[in-house]
């Protein structure tokens, strides 16, 4: 499990660094045909699938739907096909974000990177990718980033706390729940923990339950130590079966599942969120009547 994560953030870094050198190299295999015919447009949109491949689709996904293989402590990418943009969305626009990146969001600047036509040509398929129709099979995200789900079970987990007491989801019965899957090496997962136990808090006269589920440390003891320097009193766990994990598509943290008191999955959000919010509260109500 630690080395899964650690590997995907090795590949990150390693894509991060590597790509520009293939720009540079692919200048001297590009010749100066291929450089003329780019001003056509299907030239110039291939010359940006290129590009948007190595230094893109890592985060936003290889159709720009905001599904890629993240690294684990990056709020969740965007979905160009998804409406409205905050900025307007032009190619001008697009390139200012590349060269400048969104700090706060976790994507990095790219200036001294990409060349003139190489940054016009990856903006403009950017652009192509946000005019594609949203997938028929993805549901729209709320304002507070909920992602609904129907008509799915919740996977099972098997749990060990730092006492090594083993749990399932089988001893929530009744109880609905939300799933914190976090990591003692993401930031902004230990930042948001208080608030957590502020939001269990509100719910404590009623069958309703948090459960810390650390994805990046096998020892239980260790998460829990940790955990405790953030958020006093908090109970955390350790996924132990080996797959469950996987079974919640857990990709980018922090990652949080809502279980109703059926046990079905209601939805999810990924990354920080307000979540004393008055629209989570009530997604939370929904789930303990469902």
């Amino acid at each position: 499990m630690n080395v899964k994560i650690k590997s995907n953030m090795l590949f990150f870094m390693g894509t991060a660094l590597l790509f520009p050198v293939s720009i540079i190299i692919s200048y001297f295999i590009y010749d100066t045909s291929s450089h003329v015919a780019n001003t056509k447009a299907g030239n110039s949109l291939a010359r940006g699938q290129y590009l948007y491949t190595g230094i893109c689709a890592s985060c936003h996904g290889s159709e720009g739907r905001g599904d890629g293989q993240t690294v684990s402590n990056l709020p969740p990418p965007r979905d160009f096909t998804l409406r409205p943009w905050k900025l307007s969305r032009d190619v001008e626009s697009i390139k200012k974000v590349i060269l400048e990146g969104i700090p706060m969001a976790g994507m990095p600047a790219s200036k001294g990177i990409l060349g003139r036509e190489d940054l016009d040509h990856l903006a403009e398929y950017v652009l192509f990718l946000s005019n594609q129709a949203e997938s028929p099979n993805k549901i729209k995200s709320s304002e507070d980033g909920f992602r609904p789900l129907e008509n799915i079970s919740a996977p099972s987990l098997k749990l060990i706390n730092a006492s090594t007491k083993e749990f399932s989801l089988a001893n929530f019965k009744g109880k609905a729940l939300m799933l914190h899957f976090w990591g003692i090496h993401c930031p902004h997962c230990l930042k948001e923990m208080p608030h957590l136990q502020k939001l269990k808090e509100l719910f404590k006269d009623k069958p309703f339950e948090i459960l810390h589920i650390c994805t990046d440390e096998e020892d239980a003891k260790l998460a829990q130590e940790t955990a405790e320097k953030y958020a006093p009193g908090i109970q955390v766990f350790i996924e132990i079966s080996g797959t469950g994990l996987a079974r919640y598509e857990v990709q980018s943290l922090p990652l949080v599942w809502l279980v109703d008191s059926k046990g079905k999955a209601f939805g999810k959000w990924i990354g920080n969120r307000d979540w004393q919010s008055e629209s989570i509260r009530q997604k939370i109500e929904m789930a303990l009547i469902r």
